[in-house]
């Protein structure tokens, strides 16, 4: 049997790219992808779920479909595409259903990747100019996007430590520019 992927943010540059490539892996078998608008790029295998901005259907996914990995992409990080609310909803509370539905009895998820941002490390003339991962933010979180991304990860990390069995990968990329992408850079 192959592996069995859950993505959100099927509709998420990164989320989409994500499922071209599990569609191309002959290791996988099923690619379930989440999210409350419509993939915008061309899919062949992948089952696409259209869910509320908090994945409360996510734990009936998983359970259903046997899901042994998860590939959490959709975490907003331009606080100008949604109210606060909103981003709240997407980034927390999605990312607490997800892990609930992950820790649940029975669950077959073992493996995680959760894609968060470089944000969450800060910016302050005092910081480092290469950040490492055991380095810690030198000023507190100045924006509702930070807030919500570092209570993200406090809530990824308390799951990593409660969860051993449960291969867990955070990923911090900076802002990307590019024609296919919508961030306020590219605006």
């Amino acid at each position: 049997m192959g592996r069995r992927v859950l993505i959100t943010g099927l509709a998420t540059f990164w989320g989409g790219r994500l499922a071209q490539a599990m569609e191309a892996d002959p290791d996988v078998e099923v690619v379930i992808g989440l999210d409350t608008r419509r993939p915008r790029v061309k899919l062949e295998r992948t089952e696409y779920v259209r869910s509320d901005e908090n994945y409360s259907i996510l734990s009936r996914i998983v359970r259903a479909t046997g899901i042994d990995t998860i590939a959490h992409t959709f975490l907003v990080v331009d606080s100008t595409q949604m109210s606060s609310r909103s981003m709240h909803e997407i980034n927390v509370i999605g990312t607490m259903n997800l892990l609930a539905a992950a820790s649940a009895a029975g669950s077959t998820v073992r493996t995680i990747a959760v894609k968060s941002t470089a944000l969450v490390y800060g910016s302050s003339p005092n910081d480092p100019y290469w950040f490492r991962e055991t380095d810690r933010r030198t000023t507190a979180a100045r924006t509702r996007v930070e807030k919500n991304l570092l209570e993200v990860e406090s809530y990824v990390k308390d799951f990593a430590r409660d969860n051993p069995h449960v291969k867990l990968s955070m990923l911090r990329p900076c802002n990307v520019i590019g024609p296919d992408l919508e961030t306020p850079l590219s605006k």
